[in-house]
């Protein structure tokens, strides 16, 4: 299982991190209750750089996703 974190560091800007699904159990013990939203893209899509809006847990059901980074680094996501 593939489980990564992007967040915004010390200087400012988004990093990718690699999580255990131990330490991903964790997280969601303080989840807490909220809304869920589900949303899909059609293939091909492109987002430019933003600032999320709010804290976002993402889960690729189906294709595949690529992100990227401040500093230029790329992740692909698949399904799982």
């Amino acid at each position: 299982m593939q489980i990564v974190r992007v967040f915004a560091g010390d200087d400012g800007e988004s990093h990718f991190e690699d999580v255990t699904p131990e330490e991903m159990v964790e997280i969601a013990k303080r989840l807490g209750e909220g809304d869920i939203q589900l949303n899909a893209r059609q293939a091909p899509s492109f987002s430019d750089y933003h600032t999320a809006p709010r804290r976002q847990y993402v889960l690729h059901l189906l294709g595949t996703a690529e992100y990227e980074t401040a500093d230029g680094s790329k992740r692909q996501l698949v399904p799982g």
